[in-house]
């Protein structure tokens, strides 16, 4: 019975489905840092909309308690302060996890194959054309004469 396991793994179709499977999990983890990366920043993303939907919710009750202008204006103040550290400190906390994910994948891949930077968005062709312009020797539609008064 073990004698045809092995007869099978010298078959040359099952050769190349191991191979095929090695590339599938090398691609796997070469995406995992990525992936990471993209949850990290959903979870931040979810965790700020729920700081700020409580923030929301409390303001009605913050400005009910408002003896004066002064008060409606001290916290109006603290809700946009709030807001901002809210908002700078999630947008600190994305930055990271992506730039984690980003020197993972560009410093090379989990299984340390070394990988070539590219450049995305050079175009090199864009800006080497010769400007449009009509041949010296190009005849016009019309000559001067001919042209209605």
């Amino acid at each position: 019975m073990t004698e045809r396991r092995h007869e099978r793994a010298d078959r040359p179709e099952n050769a190349i489905l191991e191979r095929l499977f090695e590339s599938g999990e090398q691609a796997t983890r070469s995406i995992a840092p990525m992936m990471t990366g993209a949850a990290r920043m959903n979870m931040e993303l979810a965790s700020l909309a729920g700081r700020r939907a409580q923030a929301y919710l409390e303001l009605p009750s913050a400005v009910a308690q408002c003896r004066g202008p002064q008060d409606v204006f001290a916290a109006q103040m603290r809700f946009w302060q709030t807001a901002l550290e809210d908002y700078s400190t999630c947008n600190r906390r994305i930055v990271a996890a992506l730039s984690a994910a980003n020197s993972v994948t560009s410093a090379g891949g989990s299984d340390g194959t070394q990988r070539k930077e590219r450049d995305t968005l050079t175009f090199p062709d864009v800006f080497s054309f010769t400007p449009w312009a009509l041949p010296e020797n190009g005849q016009r539609r019309r000559d001067p004469e001919e042209r209605a008064a």
